[in-house]
């Protein structure tokens, strides 16, 4: 199977090779604007004002989601990585 992949697409492995990691900072602070209230709510709440039943929609399950990561310890991240949480550490240690 290796040499299939290897085969038929080069492209693919000379490409994961090449590309730069990012830093933690860049993953922490996209999370932390997709894990809080400040976007979530606002959209929610067009959707009602609106009488959008889909944006509203689309608004309380990103509530919804946002609530059930906290409930499972996700919280928002610190810079340092993805395991360290404002609601403290989480994973293997």
């Amino acid at each position: 199977m290796k040499s299939i992949m290897k085969q038929y697409f080069p492209y693919a492995r000379a490409r994961r090779r090449i590309r730069p990691s990012r830093p933690p900072r860049a993953g922490a602070a996209a999370n932390n604007l997709a894990h809080t209230y400040a976007l979530s709510v606002p959209l929610a709440l067009a959707g009602y004002w609106l009488a959008s039943p889909i944006v509203a929609a689309l608004g309380l399950i990103w509530i919804a989601h946002i609530g059930m990561d906290r409930m499972f310890g996700y919280g928002l991240k610190y810079a340092t990585g993805f395991a360290d949480t404002h609601l403290g550490r989480f994973g293997r240690n």
